[in-house]
């Protein structure tokens, strides 16, 4: 709970973390701390996603819908999640590890 702004702002950014859920919640951010947090995340290599977690996230759980989703620049987790449950994904450079 809190800024998100103060997290990214200690972020050793050298450590890969493909998936960012960041939660802009009422009352602990501002306009200005998320436009500063969104700046950041995208400096680092990260893009918001295409998609909307509102699509998985019921309404009875609406804490989740000021939440944004960030991704590792790259990472794909559609493919990575075939490849982990054997759906055989194979990644685009022919290598065997592929996005994890």
């Amino acid at each position: 709970k809190g800024d998100p702004l103060v997290i990214l702002l200690y972020m050793a950014w050298d450590i890969r973390v493909d998936i960012w859920i960041i939660q802009f919640q009422t009352g602990n951010t501002t306009p200005a701390t998320e436009f500063q947090s969104r700046a950041l995340l995208e400096q680092n290599g990260y893009v918001k996603a295409d998609w909307d977690v509102r699509r998985w996230c019921p309404n009875v759980l609406g804490n989740c819908m000021n939440n944004e989703i960030y991704l590792r620049d790259g990472f794909n987790p559609i493919s990575a999640a075939r490849a982990l449950m054997g759906f055989g994904y194979q990644p685009k450079d022919g290598s065997s590890e592929g996005d994890r």
